[in-house]
């Protein structure tokens, strides 16, 4: 939920791609993260991705053209997340300029996680 607004997916859609056999990638802030362990519990494996301090994401956001207050309640937020890493199963850290590199940590925590599920 961000401000007055909700975000999820329907029970029957997860049911649907479960039924086919498929994995499902979510990418969600802590709170919906904390909804999916409640409900699938040990279905899940959970990857925290962060940047590599809260400098480097000031710095990005700055970039980005955020203005100085969202940069703040950004962070603010940040802050109170990076707490909820240690609730994760991996923490992938992305790195400014080195997305490849963690897009390829992330990939291979899913194909490691899966071939030990098919064993």
């Amino acid at each position: 939920m961000r401000g007055n607004e909700y975000f999820g997916t329907p029970a029957l859609e997860i049911d649907r791609i479960k039924n086919k056999g498929k994995n499902i990638i979510w990418t969600i802030d802590v709170q919906g993260a904390e909804q999916i362990r409640k409900q699938l519990k040990s279905q899940t494996v959970f990857i925290f991705v962060k940047p590599a301090s809260l400098d480097d994401l000031k710095s990005r956001m700055q970039k980005a053209w955020f203005n100085s207050r969202e940069v703040k309640i950004r962070l603010d937020d940040a802050k109170r997340e990076f707490k909820e890493a240690r609730k994760y199963d991996y923490v992938v850290v992305n790195r400014e300029g080195k997305l490849n590199e963690a897009v390829e940590e992330a990939a291979g925590i899913i194909k490691k996680e899966i071939s030990d599920k098919s064993k």
